[in-house]
């Protein structure tokens, strides 16, 4: 029996570890699905106080009101806590994964459209509507659960994409490769030149920037990548493509655009083959800013996510035409993919990024109208 079933199957009330943020995170995503009667705190100023309207209590008064109808759901952060948390426990007397259970391991056996509601409820602040979607954000979210084509794997894989990309429109448009390794062991530093990035192939956010090898810290690029390594990055918002991609990390070459300190993408999203609006990122390092237009290069007045800037001038890329080209062989008969694209102007180039199938992990924020115009886009699922 899975620990959800057996929590509601038997009835357990249940307490969560830990009286703070990561708690109140997970107490307004679970309470609707068990009875949550309280928190469990080292800190012995939270146990003084009720939070959330509920008692606080410290490992030593758990003790005395343990019984077999509670479950414990650890919700820290910190791995050396939380293994710290378990031996407490079970010194209480609980059984792990039988009535204490690690947040992250209890969310893997939740079903998906249970976990996708549950989140959407969390970050859009209403209920998801999976029956009959009208905005963007619905849709993606019954994408995840619905459109599960076994390409889809390849093309958010950032090492096998390379192969799709080449198939379908060429090696040119491809970054230059220095290396793929199983381990970050693996790497051999001296055959790498004095730039490049590291990144995972599995998952979002794991870039590592090396601009000078005598200053990098490989420490720290160590830390970062294997954490990565070890993450499968399907279970944070059970985005399907994800799930069965062997983890790598992979080298590429360090490039930067006309700016001279970043490398600006051009992030299309198209709908059934065509593309329609284009999101570009920009001022990452001062303070991140995001400007949509549409193919035309006509300015929208919309904020996804991220502040726009209606006063900064973002000229028309050169090559724009064959850029929405490039999208549309690339997006052909799915019925949503962000084509990313990198444009080099004094190159000029034009290489490709990555495919995103829900962007934002279908969270984003940027009102209702807009919302339900890129959702119209979808058409009806």
């Amino acid at each position: 029996m899975d620990s959800v079933k057996q929590i509601k199957e038997t009835d357990k009330a249940v307490l969560i570890f830990g009286a703070g943020t990561a708690g109140k995170f997970w107490f307004s995503a679970l309470c609707k699905k068990f009875e949550i009667i309280g928190f469990i705190d080292n800190n012995p100023q939270k146990q003084k106080e009720e939070y959330l309207g509920l008692p606080v209590y410290s490992v030593e008064n758990f003790k005395s009101i343990k019984a077999n109808d509670i479950a414990v759901i650890i919700c820290l952060g910190d791995m050396a806590e939380k293994a710290n948390v378990i031996t407490q426990m079970e010194q209480c007397g609980l059984k792990h994964n039988e009535t204490l259970f690690d947040i992250k391991d209890f969310l893997k056996k939740i079903p998906d459209d249970e976990y996708l509601r549950m989140m959407y409820r969390i970050h859009m602040k209403k209920e998801l509507n999976l029956d009959n979607p009208q905005t963007f954000n619905e849709k993606l979210q019954w994408l995840k659960l619905y459109d599960r084509k076994p390409e889809y794997t390849a093309m958010a894989d950032k090492y096998e994409v390379r192969k799709f990309v080449a198939e379908k429109i060429g090696e040119e448009y491809l970054i230059p490769l220095l290396g793929v390794w199983d381990r970050f062991e693996d790497i051999d530093f001296n055959k790498l030149p004095n730039q490049f990035v590291l990144k995972c192939n599995h998952d979002s956010g794991s870039v590592v920037i090396c601009k000078d090898k005598n200053t990098f810290d490989l420490e720290a690029a160590k830390t970062k990548l294997n954490n990565s390594l070890t993450q499968n990055y399907y279970y944070f918002a059970r985005e399907w493509p994800y799930k069965n991609i062997k983890p790598r990390i992979i080298a590429e070459k360090y490039m930067v655009d006309e700016s001279g300190v970043e490398l600006k993408d051009y992030k299309m999203f198209c709908f059934n083959g065509e593309p329609k609006y284009i999101q570009v990122d920009f001022d990452r390092f001062i303070k991140h800013k995001r400007n949509i237009y549409d193919t035309e290069w006509n300015y929208i007045p919309v904020s996804v996510q991220y502040p726009t800037d209606p006063e900064k001038v973002i000229n028309k890329p050169s090559k724009l035409g064959e850029m929405l080209s490039l999208a549309r062989i690339l997006s052909k008969n799915i019925p949503h993919v962000r084509v990313d694209f990198y444009h080099i102007e004094n190159a000029p180039l034009i290489l490709f990024a990555e495919f995103a199938f829900y962007n934002d992990a279908g969270f984003g924020k940027f009102g209702s109208l807009w919302d339900r115009k890129f959702g119209e886009c979808i058409g009806r699922v």
